[in-house]
């Protein structure tokens, strides 16, 4: 998880401990209690959020466009050779064709089944709408 290096400390507390400052953003490590095993309970959904002040919106994305939005997460060649770990790794971004179909394939199943949202407001409307579904 990452945000603006200037709300940083703004969200700090809550999301757990910093692992490395790039780019003008902050990532952070989030501590086990953010975390359920996939076997404790279903997934209902998958939630893309925005922390933004001036807007409160949920929507759910199409199977198609949430194909296209996910895959980065899992595969970014945008950010491919960035320096990691404090200078000790590059973050590659490559994988092999086969892998690559691999994941779409699987993704867009995934996709057809399960909804995926988007979320954008303040935090508190964030978590509110994400602890209801």
């Amino acid at each position: 998880m990452t945000v603006r290096e200037s709300d940083g400390e703004r969200y700090a507390t809550p999301l757990g401990k910093e692992i490395e400052a790039y780019g003008g953003r902050v990532a952070f490590s989030l501590d086990d209690s953010h975390y359920v095993s996939v076997s404790d309970q279903p997934l209902k959904a998958i939630v893309i959020v925005r922390l933004h002040d001036g807007i409160r919106d949920v929507h759910q994305i199409q199977p198609l466009s949430a194909l296209h939005t996910l895959y980065p997460y899992f595969m970014d060649q945008v950010n491919a050779d960035t320096i990691v770990a404090h200078g000790k790794a590059v973050f590659r971004g490559t994988t092999s064709d086969q892998c690559s179909e691999n994941l779409s394939n699987r993704l867009g199943v995934a996709v057809s089944e399960i909804p995926v949202l988007s979320v954008a407001g303040p935090l508190s409307f964030v978590v509110d709408t994400v602890a209801s579904l």
